[in-house]
């Protein structure tokens, strides 16, 4: 038995998997057991890397095929109940570690320091990158979230302040708030975190021993990530603030679902206010006064509203999804990226503060693909 149960969830990602596996065999803590449970993709694959480097694994390896997906939560739980362990820590296939991460985390959980604490979690680093051919190439990388000086409930609330690949705890805790949810396709990590911190604290470690990868430039297929799953996600974030607001309103009680759905609606509000502002600011400084507004959401509606107050006139809609093509939105028109990109094109105003650098990635990549000048993009 390891000391620490390393989950690795994979699926038809041989590229990824492979750094992966370099990056648990590269830990300078040798006293871990990693399970890799392979969610409905082909077996070949994964077995043929497990074998390249059974040398190193040892005996520290478990693989589990799954015959079909079942999900990303349901495949967590499924590693994690396979094994016996002190310690728990989701490794996807497309993140990677710092060498020294389970020494700093398991040596914290052990030290007389984590007394009152069930997790620690490290600061993080977002690499950008993309997929060439079977190379992935690295565009950039920045600390994600560094504002982040410790993990507050509170603020756990607003936004997930913890990615799993950052995050170690103390199996035990599962048999007081149980394992993750799966019936949620996406952000199960986000609602655990939230059911870990109302019972227990977590510690953050301040080195970033964590590697946060994200593919923008990818919308589908195995090799995506969630980060362009901008619908799935509202609408997941919107079931989880309902079923604790349901909770709280049943028991009688002021509890996390006000603070979910209250808290969440104020800071909203003034981030999409104030980005507004900022961006139609820019547009009158430039003397810009026609647009196309790239989005159908709540914030392209803030944002027309303040466009009109300011004189500015607005060509019509873009939206990735097909279906809305030649229908409407706020009596504007809505087509799709192609239709507006011609040579003197309008600016582009991109109606979304959340997924605003996926659709800027997908533009300029657009753009590329058609050999065509990039136009004027404007962003919060």
């Amino acid at each position: 038995m390891g000391k620490v149960a390393v989950i690795m969830r994979t699926k038809n990602r041989a590229i990824l998997l492979k750094r992966a596996l370099q990056s648990v065999i590269a830990q300078t803590y040798s006293n871990w057991i990693l399970i890799v449970v392979n969610d409905g993709g082909g077996p070949e694959e994964v077995n043929r890397l497990i074998n390249a480097n059974k040398d190193q694994l040892k005996e520290r390896i478990k693989v589990i095929h799954n015959p079909a997906s079942v999900g990303m939560e349901a495949a967590s739980n499924i590693g994690i109940r396979s094994v016996e362990s002190d310690y728990v820590v989701i490794h996807d296939d497309d993140d990677s570690w710092d060498p020294l991460f389970l020494e700093r985390t398991v040596g914290f959980l052990e030290s007389e320091q984590s007394q009152g604490y069930e997790g620690v979690a490290t600061k993080v680093i977002k690499v950008v990158e993309e997929i060439k051919g079977e190379n992935v190439e690295i565009k950039h990388k920045e600390f994600w979230r560094p504002e982040i000086s410790t993990i507050i409930l509170a603020e756990m609330a607003n936004r997930n302040q913890m990615v799993p690949i950052s995050f170690l705890y103390r199996k035990r805790v599962h048999d007081a708030i149980g394992y993750y949810d799966e019936s949620l396709p996406v952000l199960g990590d986000w609602e655990f975190n939230i059911r870990f911190l109302l019972k227990y604290d977590v510690f953050l470690l301040h080195d970033a021993l964590a590697n946060y990868h994200h593919r923008l430039s990818i919308k589908t297929g195995e090799y995506s990530n969630s980060a362009a799953a901008a619908t799935l996600f509202h609408t997941v974030r919107t079931r989880i603030k309902n079923k604790y607001l349901r909770s709280d309103i049943e028991q009688g009680k002021f509890g996390l679902g006000w603070v979910l759905n209250s808290q969440q609606s104020d800071i909203n509000d003034l981030v999409i206010n104030y980005s507004v502002q900022f961006m139609v600011k820019q547009l009158i400084y430039n003397q810009i006064k026609r647009v196309v507004i790239y989005g159908t959401g709540n914030y392209s509606l803030k944002l027309m509203l303040e466009l009109a107050l300011n004189g500015v006139h607005i060509e019509g809609i873009i939206d990735s999804n097909s279906s809305k093509w030649g229908k409407t939105f706020n009596n504007y028109p809505i087509q799709s990226l192609d239709h507006y990109l011609t040579e003197d094109m309008d600016p582009i105003i991109i109606g979304s503060y959340s997924y605003a650098e996926e659709i800027i990635v997908a533009i300029k990549r657009r753009c590329q693909e058609l050999s065509m000048r990039q136009p004027m993009i404007v962003a919060p």
